[in-house]
């Protein structure tokens, strides 16, 4: 595969990553809403945000250079292996979330 269209590949799931972003976002915002301390709530909900975001954005001003003559450096292996762990991650929370909105949407229309 051309290296421009494993690009254009990998930004399609850098898009598909930042529409996780928000969703999981909206979540931990419903669930850090009632939370008493709120510097708590915003260190959560906006950690996750900068944590993930950031990581997104590293990879993609970076991606150029992940490959050199001898492969990836180790530290693109590291941003690398972090952002798919967030991604399945965010994978994961996206599952359980959907699976309770879509709960709580037929238990709306009864």
């Amino acid at each position: 595969m051309h290296g421009g269209g494993f690009f254009t590949i990998f930004l399609i799931i850098a898009a598909i990553s930042l529409l996780f972003d928000w969703y999981v976002f909206a979540g931990l915002k419903t669930l850090t809403k009632e939370w008493n301390f709120i510097k708590l709530r915003y260190l959560v909900t906006f950690g996750y945000l900068f944590v993930t975001v950031g990581v997104t954005l590293i990879l993609l001003l970076d991606f150029k250079t992940f490959q050199t003559a001898k492969g990836m450096t180790p530290l693109h292996e590291w941003i690398l292996s972090i952002f798919l762990t967030l991604l399945f991650t965010k994978l994961f929370f996206v599952i359980i979330l959907f699976l309770g909105d879509i709960g709580r949407f037929f238990l709306w229309r009864r």
